[in-house]
């Protein structure tokens, strides 16, 4: 990760990978990893989901208090929570 990651912003598609992908980390590792690594970087996560998920996912997902994006979304819905994660970073 680069060392001016604190402009970035990441938006995680809970559908996508779950980590199928040899050496692709699911999105509990992924987030732990950027927790453990860039303490507080993790508050600028955002997860996209259509809301189905297995039990696990589930619990992660209503555990961390980071934004969720909603499918479908609008890119009005995008822009405003780009802007919000960006004041509050």
């Amino acid at each position: 990760m680069r060392k001016d990651c604190a402009r970035h912003l990441l938006v995680e598609d809970l559908g996508y990978f779950r980590g199928q992908i040899g050496g692709t980390p699911d999105h509990v590792e992924l987030y732990q990893r950027i927790f453990e690594r860039h303490p507080g970087q993790e508050r600028k996560i955002v997860f996209m989901t259509g809301g189905a998920f297995a039990e696990p996912a589930a619990q992660f997902i209503e555990s961390v208090h980071n934004p969720k994006l909603k499918k479908p979304f609008t890119g009005t819905a995008v822009r405003a929570l780009v802007m919000s994660v960006a004041r509050s970073s």
